[in-house]
């Protein structure tokens, strides 16, 4: 079955004139030639806490009468839809909001780059004085780290989530200030408890014990400044704390909005993919799933924290750790909260069973190309419910499952044994190609191979040598 699929959208400069944005060109399948977009919630190949990436854009497409200087700097609206649905070009589903980073020109033709507004994020705090953030006095005369700017403006320990709204605003004034703009970039929405069975997002209560929440309680976080890592000058390295903190992960939603989110979040529903949606040879799934076996959390100046369970030793379960050091959130809540020290150590390693056990974040590695009409959200749990090897004759077993089974009967018919659940999995890669379907992916790589040992980059080294050094000195 052929599915038809439409592309529409603007192009918009900033008029300072009417400080609004201004439509220059439009988008449509008369001229975009190519398009794709691509989002991760944690780095490629990888299964981690506390991404904060940028969704980005590529396209080609045909814009007589516009020069390069001015589509630098725009910021384009594009939609999609498919055909049947009752959708028009103004109408469609936002595939997201980007502004253009790069663009190249040949005759009519542009190659254009762009980044959702999570970009806006990595503007530094070095290009602003305190005058110019605030005019009311309430900072004192100076240049200053982002969280330099926090420390002076908040002292208050409040949840996680606050202090997100307060980097999304600080990050705005910045970005704001920088481009000459009277219309904010950057907007923050809550996580919504009342959508996601009245459970909110981790650590934003106390933990009692290694599965006791106390929902009386609120965990408080204040910033920490014995060190000197709290004068980093962008916004995005604090945003990745508070994610990490979380034991989730920051991203823009499709229509431009900064948001926490949680894997597996009853909100985003379930993404269910057959194998006649696969795009042919294009499914690859692991033979094994992620199994959280220890949370550590290293403070600065404190006894690290850990909680831990036994090491997987089933064949199909791969064993993997959250590990969290250089947190200046989790060490001020150290500092001030220390009768309550193992609070966000225990959430943490609740983080991938915080929605019940029919909810627990199951991470399966897979990669796979499907062409379907439906749209697919980050952290969004995904099912395959018939899916098994090629190589597989009619009659044979579907894919098992750890501890549950799927199995085709000699008809080709699905049927479950008591207990057994389909292939499940959470979704951390979206990359959809305009009438070339979608890439869903999960990373995860195999701990139990000597590669997972050699994996630490050279920056990574160095930044653990630096460390041990200044506390072997202290």
């Amino acid at each position: 079955m052929t599915i038809g699929e439409h592309v529409a959208g603007v192009v918009q400069v900033y008029d300072y004139q009417n400080h609004d944005w201004s439509t220059i060109a439009s988008l449509s399948d008369a001229n975009v030639i190519s398009c794709k977009t691509k989002r991760l919630c944690c780095a490629t190949g990888a299964f981690e806490i506390g991404g904060v990436y940028a969704a980005t854009l590529s396209m080609v497409c045909r814009l007589p009468g516009i020069s390069r200087y001015q589509i630098r700097g725009c910021r384009i609206l594009l939609r999609r839809w498919y055909d049947g649905e009752s959708y028009t070009a103004s109408t469609a589903p936002l595939e997201g909001i980007f502004w253009v980073t790069d663009a190249q020109k040949k005759a009519e033709i542009f190659t254009i780059s762009g980044q959702d507004a999570m970009g806006w994020t990595d503007t530094s705090s070095y290009n602003h004085n305190a005058e110019e953030v605030v005019q009311d006095g309430t900072l004192s005369a100076g240049v200053y780290g982002f969280g330099e700017f926090l420390a002076q403006l908040y002292s208050d320990g409040p949840v996680l989530q606050a202090w997100m709204d307060r980097c999304v605003n600080l990050a705005n004034i910045l970005a704001m200030r920088q481009m000459g703009l009277r219309k904010r970039l950057l907007v923050w929405r809550d996580y919504d408890k009342t959508q996601n069975g009245g459970i909110e997002y981790c650590n934003n209560y106390i933990w009692t014990d290694h599965n006791v929440e106390d929902t009386t309680q609120n965990a408080c976080f204040f910033l920490y400044q014995d060190d000197g890592v709290f004068k980093d000058d962008n916004p995005r390295s604090f945003l990745r704390w508070l994610a990490q903190a979380a034991g989730g992960f920051i991203t823009v939603t499709k229509d431009g909005y900064l948001t926490l989110r949680q894997f597996v979040q009853p909100s985003l529903g379930d993404a269910v993919v057959y194998m006649a949606d696969m795009e042919l040879d294009s499914c690859e799934v692991a033979d094994y799933r992620l199994q959280l076996y220890s949370t550590t959390v290293v403070y600065d100046d404190f006894q690290p924290a850990w909680a831990a369970g036994d090491v997987p030793n089933a064949n199909g379960l791969s064993p993997y750790r959250i590990y969290v050091e250089g947190n200046p959130f989790m060490n001020g809540y150290q500092k001030r909260m220390d009768n309550e020290w193992l609070s966000p150590v225990w959430g943490l390693a609740m983080s991938m069973y915080h929605y019940g056990e029919n909810r627990n974040c199951i991470a399966r590695p897979f990669r796979v190309k499907v062409h379907t009409t439906d749209r697919y959200e980050l952290g969004e749990r995904i099912c395959f419910p018939d899916w098994h090897d090629l190589g597989e004759v009619a009659g044979g077993s579907v894919y098992r499952d750890t501890n549950a089974a799927v199995y085709r009967d000699q008809n080709g018919q699905i049927y479950r044994l008591r207990g057994g659940e389909p292939l499940y999995s959470v979704i951390t890669g979206i990359e959809w190609t305009f009438r070339g379907g979608t890439v869903l992916s999960c990373g995860g790589e195999d701990t139990r191979v000597m590669a997972d040992c050699i994996k630490a980059s050279k920056a990574d080294r160095a930044i653990r040598e630096m460390r041990s050094r200044f506390k072997a000195a202290e």
